[in-house]
């Protein structure tokens, strides 16, 4: 059965939640001020397309496969494309048959359609111009929180456009710290993916090697979102960072998913728990 544009939309947004990219989480800005928009036409995408496109990708600039190549460019191989979403119109008279001409329409009904598009990082043999740019910060690496971070034995971290962490790939993706804030708000989101990290099957094994992702918005994700962010709090703690703004967004962030779990007293205090074990296994007061 084909899927309907809704669907397709829907499974995008909740791939992007179980990811991490979650748009309510998002304490740095994109080192490009200009908003997702189609490089060919220099029209800007809105509505759900600029949710779905500026998630996904740090880079503003979009074309569709025939643009590339109309302007000189090629697709990478292997890249896949990234859905834009547009509405369409039918036209009904008083009788209710539809009909082309719209000045005669008794009623209008909008239906939603989809193409194509790939990522200017997608797309090898074009030079893209950029402007203008964000005016990002100058923050500084805290030494406290550098030697945290350097404590962690094989972690993998990589500058992205969005906070994640990846079980499959035991990759840590974190924006560069110019692009929060302060170095504090860096921090204390890379702790929190950090968090993430301690529960790969290697270290504290909170992710089980037979067991699928936990999807998104379930008892057992909403966990691991309270033991990472508790986590991350313990280590801004400790490494005294713990800025009123931070324990502000932590503790709204803490009573999101609070609410998902209904209250739920003893899931909190076993959560509470974990994020200890998270925490000191990344200071190296347990193994």
């Amino acid at each position: 059965m084909k899927k309907s544009v809704y669907d397709i939309v829907t499974e995008q947004v909740i791939s992007l939640l179980e990811s991490g990219v979650a748009p309510w989480r998002k304490p740095w800005q994109s080192v490009s001020s200009v908003p997702p928009m189609n490089y060919h036409s220099k029209r800007p995408y809105g509505g759900i397309n600029y949710f779905l496109l500026s998630a996904k990708f740090d880079d503003p600039y979009f074309l569709t496969f025939k643009q590339a190549r109309e302007m000189g460019g090629n697709v990478i191989k292997g890249e896949k494309a990234s859905i834009v979403i547009f509405w369409m119109w039918k036209f009904y008279d008083a009788e209710g048959n539809e009909i082309k001409d719209e000045g005669k329409a008794a009623k209008k009904i909008p239906f939603p359609r989809y193409y194509n598009v790939f990522n200017a990082t997608q797309i090898e043999g074009i030079d893209f111009h950029y402007s203008p740019t964000t005016e990002l910060q100058e923050n500084e690496k805290i030494k406290k929180c550098e030697e945290l971070v350097g404590r962690c034995d094989g972690l993998k971290l990589k500058k992205g456009s969005s906070a994640s962490y990846s079980p499959f790939l035991d990759v840590v993706n974190v924006p560069d710290i110019v692009q929060f804030s302060c170095s504090e708000e860096y921090y204390s989101t890379l702790f929190h993916e950090l968090a993430h990290w301690t529960g790969h099957s290697t270290r504290l094994d909170r992710f089980k090697k037979d067991q699928g992702p936990a999807r998104f918005g379930s008892e057992n994700y909403s966990k691991e979102e309270l033991i990472a962010e508790m986590a991350s709090a313990f280590l801004c703690h400790r490494c005294q960072i713990d800025l009123p703004t931070i324990v502000q967004n932590q503790a709204a962030y803490l009573s999101s998913w609070i609410k998902v779990l209904q209250g739920d007293s003893k899931l909190i205090i076993t959560a509470a728990s974990q994020a200890e074990k998270a925490a000191k296994f990344i200071t190296k007061e347990v193994k």
